[in-house]
């Protein structure tokens, strides 16, 4: 499934620009060097850390998307930064686990 998908289907909030990227699998954490360890291309990064370092991370590892849960809004410079960089940063209001199961739930459909 898609980006633009999923952002329709669960009614993410965009704060960057949402793009057509294809979603391979789902990942939720919210430590940096595991995220540099475990996310693949495509992944779709689920945390609650709104910081520019995320962006980093999620330019590193070539992510579609990072999804802010649990009604976590991204600072100034992480969404300055992700805009820069093409970074889609999307928002939900779910719990971390609750957006998770949700996500997996649309990709299995």
């Amino acid at each position: 499934m898609k980006i633009n998908e999923l952002k329709g289907c669960l009614q993410l909030k965009e704060y960057t620009t949402v793009n057509g990227r294809e979603v391979t699998a789902v990942y939720c954490c919210d430590l940096l060097s595991n995220a540099l360890i475990n996310l693949k291309n495509d992944n779709l990064w689920i945390t609650i850390m709104n910081n520019a370092n995320v962006t980093a991370v999620a330019k590193a590892k070539n992510v579609s998307a990072v999804i802010l849960a649990e009604g976590v809004v991204p600072d100034m410079d992480m969404l300055a930064a992700s805009k820069e960089h093409g970074i889609c940063v999307l928002g939900s209001n779910l719990p971390v686990y609750e957006l998770a199961v949700a996500l997996h739930l649309a990709l299995k459909e």
